[in-house]
């Protein structure tokens, strides 16, 4: 059963499934939880040996265990949970740096210079098969696919991933741009009777 934070004495130990990359999944014990999550992304650079700035996001229960951003301590499941690192485009740092909190600021992030349109990266060999014979059938009748759930998610963590890259906090607009690109070149995506075609795209990776 899913438990909510009430108070930072309530458990006194943490377990976490810390996915770092797809080969590289590791499973970790925190004996005493972190009050905050700047001293937990302490706690995971110390334990697991991390380089560099990065994110975290985490399974959330309430949205059928999709990704989110942790904003708060208290958004983490607690006793148990699964957390994504994502590292950012400064991921290699001096070791004189490596003591400085793992967290990018919004306002440190603010002026990174967007691309617009945004590159969409090639996706896994599957879903990248898929596109192309949904690509040639909206082609020669403009029918949309209908996006299985384990291909959807592919696309979304890759987009995900590769946003970090540029900006550990992208701006409503940066979504846009991102959700635009997508459809841009995989005509296939677009929402059935959207207007515009890409608002589900958008709100999916934002949310």
């Amino acid at each position: 059963m899913w438990m909510k934070w009430s108070s930072k004495s309530d458990f006194s130990t943490m377990l976490l499934r810390v996915i770092i990359s797809e080969s590289d999944i590791r499973r970790l014990t925190i004996e005493h939880v972190p009050t905050s999550v700047e001293e937990l992304c302490q706690v995971l650079r110390t334990t697991l040996g991390l380089r560099g700035r990065f994110i975290l996001q985490f399974e959330d229960p309430e949205f059928n265990n999709q990704l989110c951003n942790v904003a708060d301590i208290k958004d983490i499941p607690a006793e148990r949970a699964t957390l994504k690192v994502l590292f950012t485009a400064d991921a290699v740092l001096s070791d004189s740096t490596l003591d400085t909190c793992s967290l990018s600021s919004p306002s440190s992030v603010s002026s990174v210079e967007w691309p617009d349109p945004f590159p969409i990266p090639v996706f896994s060999h599957d879903v990248e098969l898929q596109l192309k014979e949904a690509n040639c059938r909206y082609a020669k009748d403009e029918s949309v696919m209908i996006i299985p759930k384990a291909m959807k998610t592919d696309i979304l963590d890759t987009l995900a991933d590769n946003m970090s890259k540029i900006s550990a906090y992208p701006e409503k607009h940066h979504y846009e741009i991102v959700a635009k690109a997508l459809i841009e070149k995989h005509p296939c995506l677009k929402e059935p009777g959207s207007e515009k075609g890409w608002y589900s795209w958008f709100h999916s990776l934002k949310f």
